[in-house]
């Protein structure tokens, strides 16, 4: 079973960071990728599913703050990626 990693990586604070995480118990990490300074730093996240293979395209899905009726202008949503 693949336990949860922490790949993140500290950028400038207008690029994007990502995490690896079984989010859904299934064994096999997720890809979860943000980009904070997207949309005039309004932000958006990516979540990529993981596969026996590895990450993969297929099934991909984004979101920001609008999305989750969140506020959006300049939130810099994504910013953060926690346990």
């Amino acid at each position: 079973m693949v336990a949860e990693q922490r790949v993140r990586r500290q950028l400038p604070a207008d690029q994007e960071h990502e995490r690896l995480i079984d989010a859904n118990k299934d064994g096999k990490a997720e890809l979860i990728a943000s980009a904070p300074g997207e949309d005039t730093d309004d932000g958006a996240a990516w979540v990529f599913p993981g596969t026996s293979d590895g990450t993969v395209g297929s099934g991909s899905w984004s979101f920001n703050g609008g999305s989750l009726s969140a506020p959006v202008p300049d939130a810099r949503f994504g910013d953060t990626l926690t346990p």
